[in-house]
């Protein structure tokens, strides 16, 4: 029995070791975000002629006292150009949702990587596998966000294997493992938070404090000690 327990929990864990390789803090001024940590650019708001459509406003979470705001009026937006060395990675993100009811895009990635509140408010987690024309492979948390409250998340995709997070009064809740079978080299070049880039649809509104992106697994209890 002891034997079986064991090879249970090596098969909850994720596969290889994190690296991180971008953290931008949205805490700064004149939009452009510098990155802290591993080898991606800095992230700017886009347009460049429209950086002040996303303005700092007080708030607190971490040492973090300012944060980026979005209107949902897709006027402006986020450029992340992250750079990654791995087919694994993971998404982590510290975001506050003002509204429901419609659809929100707190990130897109040209290549197939999406994350997004749904009309219902449940986050969601997707990825577009290899010739597959528009189907998605498709995790969520089963519990809506919260609104006006910070949320604490992480998308993983590791082993072929795609989870969702959420950090939820010092528990964490996950969303099914999903199995990809067919998945593609995600790049990461072009990456946008707060709006779907492709159409101009879907517009963040709320707050974003921070993201982190990682090549390989990030795991649980890193996340769960993680900080903006």
């Amino acid at each position: 029995m002891l034997l079986i327990g064991l090879a249970i929990s090596a098969m909850a864990l994720p596969s290889g070791a994190q690296e991180l390789a971008g953290h931008w803090r949205f805490d700064q001024p004149n939009g452009e975000f510098a990155n802290l940590a591993g080898s991606s650019e800095p992230a700017k708001v886009k347009p460049p002629e429209n950086k002040e459509a996303i303005p700092l406003v007080a708030d607190q979470i971490g040492d973090i006292t300012e944060v980026a705001v979005f209107d949902g009026s897709g006027n402006a937006w986020i450029s992340i150009p992250a750079k990654l060395a791995d087919v694994d990675f993971t998404i982590e993100f510290w975001i506050k949702v003002d509204v429901n009811g419609r659809e929100a895009m707190v990130l897109g990635n040209t290549s197939g990587v999406v994350i997004r509140v749904k009309p219902d408010g449940k986050l969601a987690f997707m990825l577009a596998p290899e010739s597959r024309g528009a189907e998605w492979s498709y995790a969520e948390i089963s519990k809506p966000v919260v609104l006006g409250q910070w949320l604490h998340g992480m998308a993983r995709f590791s082993g072929g294997v795609q989870q969702l997070f959420v950090e939820d009064s010092g528990e964490i809740l996950r969303s099914p493992e999903v199995k990809v079978d067919n998945p593609k080299q995600y790049v990461w070049p072009l990456t946008v938070l707060g709006i779907n880039n492709f159409n101009q649809s879907a517009p963040f509104q709320g707050r974003m404090a921070a993201l982190k992106i990682y090549s390989g697994a990030l795991g649980e209890e890193d996340f769960k000690s993680s900080k903006p």
